[in-house]
C-alpha cells in the first residue's frame, strides 16, 4: 500500500492538500493548510466539489484518489508529487544481487 487513502476526508485532510498536483489549491485558514500553486503539470488529483475522493470506482476500501490528466499542451506530461514527513522504504521484501 503507498497510501491510506481512508483517511482523507471533505473537511482538514483533503486529498489534494497531500498530493501536489497541476491545478493547486486556495489552502484552508481554519486547518493551516497555506495555498499551493500546483507543480504546473497537466494533472488534477481529487474532484473539484466534495466528495474529493471517489466513492464509487476504486479497488478496496471506500475511496479512492481520483486523478485527471491532459498531456495536450505544454509541459506536455501529468504528475502528481506526495511527500511523507519521514523516509518511506518501499523496497519490501527485494532482493539484492
Amino acid at each position: 500500500m503507498v497510501d491510506d487513502f481512508e483517511s482523507y476526508n471533505d473537511v482538514c485532510s483533503r486529498i489534494f492538500f497531500a498530493w501536489v498536483d497541476g491545478f493547486g489549491h486556495s489552502g484552508s485558514a481554519d486547518c493551516g493548510v497555506a495555498p499551493s500553486l500546483g507543480n504546473s503539470t497537466g494533472s488534477t488529483v481529487g474532484n473539484t466539489n466534495p466528495p474529493f475522493a471517489e466513492k464509487s470506482i476504486m479497488h478496496s476500501g471506500s475511496q479512492a484518489m481520483p486523478m485527471w490528466f491532459d498531456n495536450g499542451k505544454s509541459p506536455y506530461y501529468s504528475e502528481t508529487i506526495r511527500e511523507w514527513p519521514t523516509a518511506q522504504s518501499w523496497m519490501g521484501g527485494a532482493r539484492t544481487p
